[in-house]
Formats: structure tokens, sequence, C-alpha cells
């Protein structure tokens, strides 16, 4: 007995004197029920399976007609798993039940023989009970640590909606779930200002500008919906059992959530708004595609300056054509094969004259055309492939001006460079 007394002795000096102890101890109180806080129907099982174990450690003790000595380890296992489904407080109530009930039937002594005498029992019912709080603050700290990580991986820092990870996780559960059949609306809201104020502002006043924005967000939308945040402006959610005119109802209320100005530090910013939403039109269709379709419709909204856009199979087409348009100009800048440089002139409006020409670029491709520079340049501003595009545009013009002034003529080049460079 004194053996296992000093064995749980050194047990509780070490956790306590853990790095991690102090911090958690202090958030004990809030999580002392580790696994029924997380899953009812977990603790429910691990309640049950202590139950049998007392149970069966009860019938084993005081079987009928005598009192035959029980098995420790039943006990010890029915206390650690109370501890582990309600934490300290659990562990620490069945630790006083199971040393109180088949007390009489656990031996202390070496001699079977000998009768368990009530200071015995009194301290192998404090043993089970420390057992069961050692365990339980055990369980509650890893309960706590638990939470915490879950919290950091599944919320956003500032703003504290689930983000995108429990975007993805929870509309692939919304559609695994057999509800098909059901109509659901994906809706991707963006406001391009966000990134702005975030980048722009003072951090206490960015902090306040995005946490007003959630609250909005979270007002506006229906009460059997969740909002999360996605990524940088980008908010998300979906809609069970819409039809289509309720879900665009909902997307006007999230896009006139910043139909007024939003201060920050006492300074009222008007934030863009623009909306895509898509719905689950067949049975194969997954959360991926689901999700790749409204922010399909949200590029499209964007792009035509629309504050709501449903998604348009026709239209679909546009990213790979993005990457196609991509690849075969880093191909062209290589080879130098369809790209030039057309020269308009600068006309002086008082004397007349030409001093001076303005470079543009033109790509003529083998397959696709002409392309004009709206539709290549503002894709070439995307990716690092824009300073590559910019040096060949200025060797080219360059070049261009040294063989003018060796055949005498005079002209000033101006070329267009991107905020990028």
């Amino acid at each position: 007995m004194v053996q296992d007394i000093n064995v749980m002795t050194s047990i509780a000096r070490s956790a306590l004197a853990a790095p991690w102890a102090p911090s958690s101890m202090i958030s004990i109180g809030r999580t002392c029920i580790p696994i029924w806080g997380r899953n009812p129907w977990s603790a429910a099982v691990l309640a049950t399976t202590a139950l049998v174990l007392m149970g069966l450690d009860f019938w084993a003790t005081y079987a009928p007609g005598e009192t035959h000595p029980a098995s420790p380890h039943l006990g010890y296992a029915a206390v650690v798993v109370a501890a582990v489904a309600f934490g300290y407080l659990g562990g620490t109530a069945s630790g006083l039940l199971v040393g109180l009930l088949l007390g009489p039937g656990i031996w202390s002594a070496p001699d079977p023989a000998l009768a368990q005498d009530t200071v015995h029992r009194v301290v192998r019912t404090i043993f089970h009970m420390s057992i069961g709080m050692i365990f339980g603050v055990l369980a509650s700290v890893a309960s706590t640590h638990y939470e915490r990580i879950r919290r950091i991986s599944h919320f956003d820092p500032n703003t504290g909606l689930p983000n995108g990870l429990a975007f993805s996780r929870a509309l692939r559960r919304e559609i695994a779930h057999g509800r098909r059949t059901q109509p659901l609306f994906c809706l991707y809201v963006d406001y391009p200002t966000y990134e702005l104020v975030l980048q722009s502002a003072d951090p206490k006043e960015a902090y306040r500008f995005a946490s007003k924005l959630a609250c909005a967000l979270v007002r506006a939308k229906p009460p059997s919906a969740a909002i999360y945040h996605v990524s940088g402006g980008r908010f998300a959610t979906f809609l069970r059992r819409a039809r289509e005119h309720d879900a665009v109802a909902v997307a006007r209320q999230l896009v006139a959530v910043t139909a007024k100005p939003i201060d920050v530090d006492d300074v009222p910013i008007a934030v863009d708004c623009f909306c895509g939403l898509a719905s689950l039109t067949c049975d194969t269709m997954d959360a991926w595609t689901l999700s790749h379709h409204a922010a399909a419709a949200l590029q499209q909204a964007e792009q035509h300056g629309t504050p709501i856009a449903t998604y348009e199979e026709e239209r679909d087409g546009y990213d790979h054509e993005v990457f196609l348009i991509l690849g075969e100009l880093r191909k062209a800048l290589e080879d130098g094969r369809g790209l030039s440089l057309t020269f308009h002139p600068l006309i002086d409006s008082v004397t007349g004259q030409c001093p001076a020409v303005e470079a543009l670029i033109r790509w003529d491709h083998e397959e696709m055309g002409p392309i004009p520079p709206g539709r290549f340049i503002p894709l070439v501003e995307r990716t690092s492939l824009i300073r590559t595009l910019t040096r060949w545009v200025l060797t080219t013009a360059v070049r261009q001006c040294a063989k003018w002034q060796r055949d005498g003529l005079d002209l000033t080049i101006a070329v267009n460079v991107s905020s990028r460079d």
C-alpha cells in the first residue's frame, strides 16, 4: 500500500512539474469533462463501459454465499475510463464509488485470509480517488490542448469565423449524408477592400473592421446557415433545401451588409462586394466541384461588375484558357515568335510635329490568332511572368530607338510599365 501511494505521488508531482501544467491547469475548470463536451455519444459509451467494469468487479466480489477478493485491475480500469470521459470530477467520483463498494473484497494485506479493516478500506478508497483525479487532470489537459489546436486549424484569427478547411469539411459532410436529392446552394462572397484595410490600417482598427464585418455577415445569414471565412476577403456559406430565388435573396442580404461605409480609424470606408452562387446539379457532383462553380460565378461577377452572378456552364472555360494563354506566352517570350511592338505617334498639338511615339505590345498567336493586350496582360500581371514581359518590351523598344537614331530619326519612345515591376 505504501509503495502504491509513493508511485501515485511521484506521478502527480511529474504531471504538475511539466512545462505545460500552469497554463493548462488554469483552463481545467472550463474543460473538466473533456470527451463529454466534444462528443456526448462517445462519453455515454465510455460511461457504460465503466459501469459494466464496476458491475463485473462487484459481482466477482460479492458472489452468492461469500465475499471473494476482487481483481483491482477492473476497478482501476473503470476509474480510468470514467476519468477520460468526464474529467477529474468523474474520475474522483468513480474512485470513491469503487473504493466504497468494492473495499471489502480488495485485499491490502499480503495474506488474503486476513480481514481488511476500516483503515485499509479508507486508504484504498483514497488511492482509487487519486487515480481518478490524476487521470482526469491529464485527460482535461489533453482536451484543452486538443481544443486549442482545433481552434487554430479550423477558425480564422481575425474574424473568429470557421475557416476554409472547416467549410470544405462541412460541405463534404453535407453532400455525403445522402441529401443529394434536396436542393443545395453554395455561395461565395468577396470583399476586395478587406485585405487593403488589414494591410494599411492600424492593427487594432483592422481587427475591429474584421470583427464588424464578421458580425454583420452573421446577422445577415439565415438561422440554419453558417458563415465561413475562406481566405482573404472571401467568405462562403451553403444553403440546405433552398430554391434559387431563396439563394438569390440570401446573396442580396450578404451584399447589402456593406451598403453603408464601415468606419476604420474614424474614416468611412466604402467596401465593395461581389457574390457568386452555384447549385448541386447532379448526383455525381462533389464538394470540390460545387465550390469551384461558386468561385467561377464569383469571378464572373467581378469581371462584369455585377454584385451577384449565378454559375453558367458555358462561361466556365475561362480557367482553362488562362493556363493556355500563360503557357503559350512563356513560349513566345522564349523564342520571340508572335510578339511585336507597334508605335503610335504622339503629336504635339502646338507645333503639329511628332516628337515621340508610344510602344504598344501585340501578340499574334499561330493557332488562337490575334490576342488583344487587354486579354493577356491582366493575367500576366498576376504572375512573375510580367517581369519577363516588361524586360522584353524594354529591350525591343531600346533596339528600335537605336535603329531610328542611326537612320537620323530622333524620336522618344514611351513604354507602359506595370505596377508589379
